[in-house]
């Protein structure tokens, strides 16, 4: 139709050119003379060039005439096909003398050779657009012409129109479709004001998009008067040869009757005995249309369609559909409709609908009153019943772009339930449209609604309603859904570079987990009212359960389709999150306790917009804890938010990830797990909130009433306070962070009181404690960085501790004093003692400069002992370089303190060196004690020599294997000799007990 249409258009163009070439050439003596002149004309009209290959011949009497040829018009710009229009030649003609009298008496037009070439280039752009193209122009409005007003004319005759040898070629360059229209040949009979018209066309045509030839024939016979606008065509008849590889028997022929009548006086047109028949298909209707000049006429009448073979119908003209359908056994089409549509009165009525369509049958009735009224009056009902759904889903797929057959089969090869049943009932009631039943059955699943439309006269209608949607195979529909996004193969044919699934692998994958799981089934009710002029939307009570998971849900919506606006209250009952995230391929980590995340619960009531919203309250079960606050989203895109939250009890350490055979999870390993700091997203965050915890456990630390806020602002977070109740006593700390830098800046601040040191380092460390008593610490420290080792080389700061009655845990300072006075007074030593060291108070301080940490007056006192300590440690080299020193004061009466008498006013200093896994400790016996063991031994070297070699032996553990003395110049050796190995043993005792 487009082609023939742009085919008259240009016929029509090439005729109002001659008309120009006529007149221009009534004001010419010699025309020949000026053929430049005429062309200039038809360039300045048109941009194209006019070639005027032979003479021109006309004349003013007896008729005004002009004729000659041949003649042709060049192509428009950017068009290779030359020339566009070219005529062999023509010949116009119209009587001189009846023209004074009003009268039109004109020969035959006759047209030969004619030749058109159309074109249309990549852009869609077609090589006619020039030429036909007008400004647009105020729509004129109707005149009713009145009655008895006939043409201005008084007589109109026309000889005829006679077209031959014509033809038309078609190109478009943009889909490579080409056609040609030959032996082109056009005649209309002799026009006699009130008699009949013969008109005959026939022409040839040829394409290859589809590859098919037509060879065509038309007779017409028109009736007319013109004075009261009446005409009528008795009969229409055409016929038309199809040839080619696409034709079943490789031709086929395909004709049309029909009579038709047009009263435009007042205003109706009728069409009666319309019958096309041909290529397998039959076409009949009758159609009467009233008021032809309103915006949508009246209209009623009867229409069937016939069609045996749909796919055979759409593969001759090779449409894609056919190929798509080839697969279909149900091929036929039927379809049967009365109606009548009276839009100004505001009646549709379409009483009987019948059609089958690919083996479904679908029966429906429409009868619709006062449709431009508030209450319409309507009544109706459809039903679309098939027993094989499968086979239409298989078209589907193949209509769809994307789409995978083989996964649909696939999907669908256990399908029990085959059938599909789709129906509706309507009717009116006041200014509503009521659904009452609308019930959709197919793939296991269940749809139905009750509904009513309202506000008909807005732009777009308020529906409200109950629905419900219940089903058997979830997997099933989703496999289905996953075959009309490309199958879970669809990823297969992404770019190497693209590694993210596609929506198709993804609901596959979804399926089958789903069905692994066996959580096939599902069930959702809910009610819902829309009112979209409005922008409202409203859901109540929502009731959803799949997946092992039942939620509850209230939803009201403002300003939807702009700026939305909404209220939620959703609540989800319990489930477990470790049977359900791996369905939804939500990888869990894996944690200490495997028992953790099986017990969810959720409430909260959501109020705001998509980009700023509050969730109040917020109440979350996990587990065994109750988590209950607010949170406010301040702005999504920026993740500025605040919040308010409450716990009353959690042991983080069950969620933790659980401890390593090779090694297990310290503080240390920790930090080392955290050691770069998200830079990025802390200068973007935007946070503020509270946050209380009645009972918490963390890396084995207890804490209660925990109490932290923080504010994050510009690259600037801050956590203070940070207050906590932990073992018998209280934290006081604060944290801040600075991102703005290249690298982060951290501070914080800590003070303990009256905590209780033994079970805290218990707890930390997992091992038994290394020092107890009530503990104060305090400590004021700074660093840059965001790597470990970058951290500590750049802390500084100022720690201060102070611990009171307590133990120091791993080493018995008195008992290696006792140890060395019984060596010096000859004595057997006690049994073992318990390895603690019993203090009032232990007090220091530290300096941290560039990671190295200095102490200088670490002092512990004790009823007998007073220590003091002094020294270094680096924290990144991790090298220790520390002298403690032990001294005896005057001790209480007693056992003890008659045996530590002798070595009152002694210091024995302790050395401790090396690495933080790798200590040693060396004593050292200096000054006094050393002059007084020498004394000793001197005078005791002859009884060392029978009787002490034993003892020492026995004290010692290790044996002395030395000749007996027979020189007496030899006794200052042996005493040299024993002086070291009781150094060496005391070093070794020393060593042992001090590894803590």
């Amino acid at each position: 139709m487009k082609f023939v249409k742009i085919t008259l258009i240009t016929i029509l163009s090439l005729v109002l050119l001659l008309v120009v070439g006529l007149v221009a050439a009534a004001h010419l003596i010699d025309i020949n003379r000026h053929h430049d002149r005429i062309a200039q004309v038809v360039y300045d009209q048109t941009g194209r060039t006019l070639s005027i290959d032979g003479d021109l011949e006309w004349g003013l009497w007896p008729n005004l005439y002009l004729k000659g040829g041949p003649l042709s018009l060049s192509n428009a710009p950017g068009f290779a096909r030359e020339p566009f229009f070219r005529l062999e030649s023509f010949h116009f003609s119209v009587a001189t003398w009846p023209l004074r009298r009003s009268e039109v008496h004109l020969e035959t037009l006759r047209l030969s050779g004619l030749l058109l070439n159309l074109e249309s280039n990549e852009d869609g752009v077609g090589n006619w657009e020039d030429l036909v193209s007008e400004p647009a122009a105020e729509p004129a409005k109707p005149r009713k012409k009145p009655a008895g007003e006939g043409l201005p004319l008084a007589a109109l005759a026309l000889g005829g129109i006679n077209i031959d040898q014509g033809q038309v070629n078609w190109h478009d360059h943009g889909t490579g479709q080409q056609a040609r229209v030959s032996d082109l040949r056009l005649t209309v009979g002799a026009l006699s004001f009130g008699e009949p018209m013969q008109l005959v066309l026939a022409f040839n045509a040829a394409s290859n998009q589809p590859e098919i030839e037509v060879a065509a024939e038309a007779e017409a016979t028109l009736l007319y008067d013109l004075n009261i606008g009446r005409y009528a065509i008795k009969p229409l008849q055409a016929a038309a040869t199809f040839r080619g590889p696409t034709v079943p028997g490789d031709e086929a022929v395909l004709t049309l009757h029909t009579l038709l009548e047009l009263d435009s006086e007042a205003g109706r047109a009728e069409i009666e005995d319309f019958r096309l028949e041909g290529l397998g298909a039959l076409v009949q209707a009758r159609m009467s249309m009233h008021d032809l000049e309103a915006d949508l006429p009246s209209c009623r009448g009867e229409i069937s369609v016939d069609i045996a073979d749909l796919v055979q119908l759409l593969n001759v003209f090779d449409a894609p559909l056919g190929q798509q359908l080839a697969g279909v056994r149900e091929r036929s089409v039927r379809l049967a409709t009365e109606f009548n549509a009276e839009p100004g009165q505001g009646r549709i009525m379409v009483p009987n609908l019948t059609a089958q369509l690919l083996g479904t049958t679908i029966r429906g009735r429409l009868e619709a009153d006062k449709i431009h009224s508030d209450q319409p009056e309507v009544l109706g009902g459809i039903r679309a019943e098939g027993s094989d759904l499968p086979a239409l889903l298989a078209i589907g797929a193949r209509l769809q772009p994307g789409a995978d057959p083989e996964a649909l089969a696939r999907a669908l090869a256990g399908l029990r339930e085959r059938g599909l049943l789709a129906e509706a009932t309507f009717s009116s009631e006041g200014d509503e449209i009521v659904i009452p039943h609308l019930h959709l059955r197919a793939l296991a699943t269940e749809i139905t609604v009750d509904g009513r439309l309202s506000k008909l006269e807005a732009e777009m209608p308020a529906i409200s309603g109950q629905a419900r949607v219940a089903g058997r195979d979830l997997p099933l529909l989703l496999k289905v859904a996953s075959a009309f996004q490309g199958g879970p193969d669809a990823s297969d044919s992404k770019p190497e570079e693209i590694d993210e699934p596609t929506p198709g692998a993804e609901l596959w994958a979804l399926a089958d987990r789903i069905a692994a799981a066996r959580r096939n089934s599902f069930n959702l009710t809910t009610g819902f009212t829309a009112d979209l002029d409005q922008e409202r939307l409203s859901i109540n009570n929502l009731k959803a359960a799949a997946l092992g998971l039942e939620a509850q849900v209230e939803l009201a919506a403002r300003g939807i389709m702009s700026e939305p606006d909404f209220k939620v209250a959703v609540s989800l009952d319990p489930f477990n999150a470790r049977q359900l995230l791996p369905i939804l391929a939500v990888e869990l980590p894996e944690t200490a306790d495997p028992r953790t995340l099986t017990r969810l619960r959720l409430q909260a009531d959501i109020d705001g917009t998509p980009e700023r919203f509050t969730i109040k309250p917020l109440n979350l079960l996990l587990d065994d804890t109750n988590i209950q606050g607010e949170v406010t989203v301040h702005d999504l895109e920026k993740q500025d938010l605040a919040f308010n939250i409450k716990i009353d009890g959690i042991d983080l350490d069950r969620y933790l990830p659980p401890e390593s055979e090779d090694q297990p999870v310290t503080p240390d390993t920790a930090a080392v797990g955290a050691a770069l700091l998200p830079v990025e997203l802390l200068r973007e965050l935007r946070l503020e909130g509270e946050l209380k915890i009645g009972e918490l456990k963390l890396t084995g630390l207890r804490v209660s009433d925990l109490n932290l806020k923080t504010r994050a602002r510009d690259g600037q977070i801050r956590v203070a306070p940070l207050q906590a109740a932990l073992y018998q006593g209280e934290m006081d700390s604060t944290i801040a962070i600075d991102a703005r830098g290249e690298q982060p800046a951290l501070q914080t601040t800590n003070r303990l009181r009256g905590v209780q040191a033994g079970p805290l380092l218990r707890d930390l460390t997992g091992e038994e404690e290394k020092i107890r008593g009530q503990a104060d610490i305090s400590y004021e420290l700074n660093t840059r960085g965001n790597e470990v080792e970058t951290l500590k080389s750049n802390l500084n700061g100022r720690a201060e501790f102070s611990f009171r009655d307590g133990e120091v845990v791993g080493i018995n300072i008195g008992r290696l004093l006792r140890q060395t006075t019984a060596l010096i007074e000859r004595r057997t030593f006690a049994a073992d003692e318990q390895a603690v060291t019993d203090f009032t108070t232990l007090s220091g301080s530290a300096q941290i400069s560039n990671g190295l940490v200095s102490n200088q007056d670490l002092r512990m006192m004790s009823p007998m002992l007073r220590v003091t300590g002094e020294g270094t440690a680096h924290l990144v080299s991790e090298e220790v370089d520390y002298l403690l020193t032990a001294a005896v004061v005057a001790t209480a009466e007693g056992q003890e303190g008659a045996e530590l008498d002798a070595l009152q006013g002694i210091v024995v200093p302790i050395r401790i060196s090396g690495t933080f896994d790798d200590l040693t400790f060396r004593p050292s016996l200096d000054g006094a004690a050393r002059a007084k063991l020498e004394q000793n031994l001197r005078r005791l070297e002859d009884r060392l020599e029978r009787e002490g070699r034993r003892a020492l032996e026995d004290l010692l553990g290790v044996p002395l294997d030395r000749p007996d003395r027979k020189e007496t110049d030899s006794a200052p050796d042996q005493q040299q000799q024993l002086e070291e190995e009781l150094e060496e043993r005391l070093r070794d005792e020393l060593r042992r007990r001090l590894r803590f």
